[in-house]
């Protein structure tokens, strides 16, 4: 979703020229810890990365985990987290965080996906239903989830900070959100933030 390169059979990402730093911090059955999480975040600082995507969440905040993320945020790198997929008001942790750039998602019809979390917390929204990504075994497959959204986001943030290489990571973010699509009540809301990411 973010850097896929296109081509026959192949995804084109928001990103394609983008480098990937892969850093795995969740089990073969999608389960983690804040200890995980956070050693993951600090090595991916320390080996230069400038955007760190977290499609990941919980209900359950972690001092361990906040200190890494604000070690990332110390470092000038942008945070973006999926808001949550439980349809509920009240975005999940680490999304919740200060200065994380928290993500939601809409369909193809640009209304608030019914499973994305929302609240004062979402920043932007980007596709989240259906959202076409190349498959662990190859081949595409058609994915939902706010955890399909966030890297959307990630991607056009790699863009916007690739034409401003001198810009902070909280500049890029405003420029993300300035030029997003106002989508719901005029101005930021709970459902959709700032808007729709224009990529």
């Amino acid at each position: 979703l973010i850097a896929g390169k296109g081509g026959e059979g192949g995804v084109l990402g928001a990103a394609p020229k983008a480098k990937i730093l892969p850093v795995k911090v969740m089990d073969d059955s999608g389960k983690s810890d804040g200890f995980a999480i956070a050693k993951g975040i600090v090595y991916a600082v320390e080996k230069g990365a400038k955007i760190i995507n977290l499609s990941l969440g919980t209900t359950s905040e972690t001092t361990l985990l906040d200190s890494a993320i604000d070690y990332a945020l110390g470092k000038g790198v942008l945070v973006v987290a999926a808001s949550g997929n439980e349809g509920k008001e009240g975005e999940n942790y680490p999304s919740t965080v200060d200065g994380v750039l928290c993500v939601g998602a809409v369909d193809g019809e640009k209304w608030k996906a019914a499973f994305s979390n929302y609240g004062p917390k979402v920043d932007l929204v980007a596709p989240g239903v259906l959202v076409a990504s190349a498959a662990p075994t190859g081949g595409i497959v058609l994915m939902s989830g706010t955890s399909s959204a966030a890297p959307l986001v990630s991607g056009a943030a790699a863009n916007v900070w690739s034409e401003n290489p001198n810009w902070s990571a909280e500049k890029v973010a405003e420029k993300l959100m300035a030029e997003a699509d106002d989508l719901g009540s005029p101005g930021a809301d709970d459902w959709y933030g700032s808007g729709l990411v224009n990529l």
